[in-house]
């Protein structure tokens, strides 16, 4: 399973996260990058955070191919501390990978350039743009 935490760090932390079951038909297809992507924007361009981060346990090597390949930075990898965390597919107490992107560098990443389409409640198209400072 590829499970990953994108978080919205705000004067109060606000929490998006998710998880991919490996079914073979949705795997390897990207589909969890591109939602990270989606989200990310989401992040800086409606929300209007100046920082993202993703967590991830470092041993779920699929989960943390994802903010590599959307051009966040590793700040640190925390150790397990075997409390409400429950144990990573080692059978040890979990570890998490902290990945981060500021807003003054999202526009030079790959999490920019995917092309995104959104939609609210009632189906209509929302204008989405590359350029987090245009939306609104």
């Amino acid at each position: 399973m590829a499970a990953f935490m994108l978080l919205i760090v705000t004067a109060h932390m606000q929490e998006i996260g998710g998880q991919t079951a490996e079914l073979p038909a949705q795997m390897n297809r990207g589909l969890a990058t591109e939602v990270s992507a989606a989200l990310t924007h989401v992040a800086f361009a409606i929300h209007q955070v100046d920082r993202v981060e993703i967590h991830c346990d470092p041993a779920n090597v699929r989960s943390a191919a994802i903010p590599r390949k959307l051009g966040y930075s590793l700040e640190a990898t925390l150790p397990g501390q075997g409390k409400g965390k429950g144990k990573g597919i080692d059978g040890l107490p979990r570890a998490s990978m902290i990945w981060i992107l500021l807003r003054e560098n999202y526009a030079g990443t790959p999490a920019a350039t995917l092309p995104l389409r959104g939609y609210d409640a009632a189906g209509r198209e929302i204008h989405m743009t590359s350029d987090p400072s245009e939306a609104g």
